[in-house]
């Protein structure tokens, strides 16, 4: 499971559309349906009702929703900390090691 495949399902699931999911990450369409589809398969569920010019969220698809979008906003956290350590000023550390 990748990163990209987790923005990608979140930006569908609050956009409700593949096409404005894919605006939104600055995509075409194709790559966000293709990260999206190779998530249900490692899943082993679908994850939306896809109709005309719109798409649902199952059960499975709306309580992984919330636990995707969490997970994200945590590697955004992490990526920010560590830009903070990589600015901050380097002291001694213990051991020689981080």
């Amino acid at each position: 499971m990748e990163l990209y495949q987790l923005r990608s399902f979140v930006a569908v699931a609050d956009e409700r559309h593949f096409g404005r999911a894919a605006n939104r990450l600055h995509l075409s369409a194709a790559p966000v349906s293709r990260a999206v589809r190779a998530l249900e398969a490692e899943i082993g569920s679908t994850l939306f009702v896809r109709g005309a010019g719109e798409v649902r969220l199952i059960e499975v698809g709306a309580a992984l929703h919330k636990r995707a979008a969490e997970i994200l906003r945590n590697a955004e956290s992490f990526g920010q900390y560590a830009r903070e350590l990589r600015a901050a000023p380097r002291g001694p550390t213990l051991g020689g090691t981080i």
